[in-house]
């Protein structure tokens, strides 16, 4: 584990419409269910490592939850189905300047997408292995059991999430970047630093979504204690 200080900003949602509800539900449901088949996939095969357990599992999680098994992962054109469910500007922006046809780009996105979603899907998990390894020390009810991770939580990282002044915007598995906005009071807590992430002044490093009572979600952003 990284000993370098790290802060946590923490805010709140509005409240968000039943259409982005339901499409962030399904995303932290996918994100949950992602883990906890790397976590027991982990503890089955015994995989020592994070770097490890992405190379033995990275094309199965793929298939399972990125792909969710519409497309043949090895064919060509299974990439881009997934890619077409993106629009075009979001695919450009993500893979910058290139003299790549259409098709290779959208190969080569649905490549970056998968690895970014996978990379963050085996952190977490193994970052849920090392916290209940730790407690397992010292609650015996807790040895000889897998970990759970939380319904409801996705953690992820790069071009998957942004934030700026306003909010977070979620890139979703079915092509859609959902716009979050936060609500006024975190918002207006929490300016000074939204606007240094937002310049590029401050970089994040993970953030948190957290299905909070009806409609809302916490968002927990990670970034170097400054």
């Amino acid at each position: 584990m990284s000993d370098i200080p790290v802060k946590i900003v923490k805010t709140l949602s509005v409240i968000l419409t039943r259409d982005k509800q339901d499409i962030v539900d399904y995303n932290l449901d996918t994100y949950a269910n992602a883990t906890n088949y790397a976590i027991k996939t982990i503890f089955k095969r015994h995989l020592a490592s994070p770097r490890a357990a992405y190379d033995a599992l990275y094309a199965d999680i793929r298939d399972r939850f990125v792909y969710n098994k519409e497309v043949d992962a090895e064919e060509a054109d299974g990439k881009i189905v997934f890619g077409g469910r993106f629009p075009f500007a979001i695919i450009s922006r993500i893979i910058g300047e290139s003299d790549k046809n259409p098709v290779e780009l959208l190969q080569e996105f649905t490549e970056r997408f998968a690895h970014q979603y996978v990379s963050d899907v085996i952190k977490t998990a193994s970052v849920e292995i090392t916290r209940y390894r730790k407690l397992s020390k010292m609650i015996v009810s807790m040895r000889n059991k897998i970990p759970h991770f939380k319904q409801g939580v996705m953690i992820v990282s790069g071009f998957l999430v942004n934030i700026d002044t306003g909010g977070a915007t979620l890139l979703t598995l079915g092509g859609q970047e959902v716009p979050i906005p936060f609500d006024k009071r975190s918002r207006n807590r929490e300016i000074d630093i939204l606007e240094q992430i937002a310049s590029g002044k401050r970089k994040i490093q993970r953030v948190r979504f957290t299905r909070n009572r009806e409609g809302y979600l916490n968002i927990d952003i990670r970034l170097p204690e400054s």
